[in-house]
């Protein structure tokens, strides 16, 4: 198998584990998948992939991550209560995909890169 680039990383694994956790914790909130999809810019068709748990394993281990659970459980709160819109949502996925991949030893030059701009 070839190995992926980081970025690559964040696209397969870390931002459909994120979407799957956020989609989730919203359902259990209450919010239809049409709203979620709404919320998360996502198809209504999409957000049902993930409330089934159509996904593979990686997305899986990654949506378990600690980091994840705890970024996708104050987003997910933020937008049930209100308080955050699209441009919050994005930058705390940003924030968190950042602390996540230090933590696991991706994207090194990348999160150095963006910490001394």
């Amino acid at each position: 198998m070839k190995a992926l680039f980081p970025c690559e990383e964040v696209v397969k694994k870390y931002l459909p584990a994120v979407r799957v956790s956020i989609a989730k914790k919203l359902r259990k909130k209450g919010f239809t998948q049409e709203a979620i999809a709404k919320e998360l810019g996502l198809t209504q068709a999409a957000v049902s992939k993930y409330l089934s748990n159509d996904y593979g394993k990686p997305v899986r281990d990654t949506e378990k991550h600690s980091v994840v659970d705890r970024a996708t459980s104050e987003i997910a709160d933020k937008i049930a209560s209100g308080a955050w819109r699209e441009k919050h949502v994005t930058n705390a996925i940003c924030s968190a995909c950042i602390q996540f991949n230090s933590q696991i030893g991706d994207c090194d030059l990348v999160v150095n890169a963006i910490t001394k701009t």
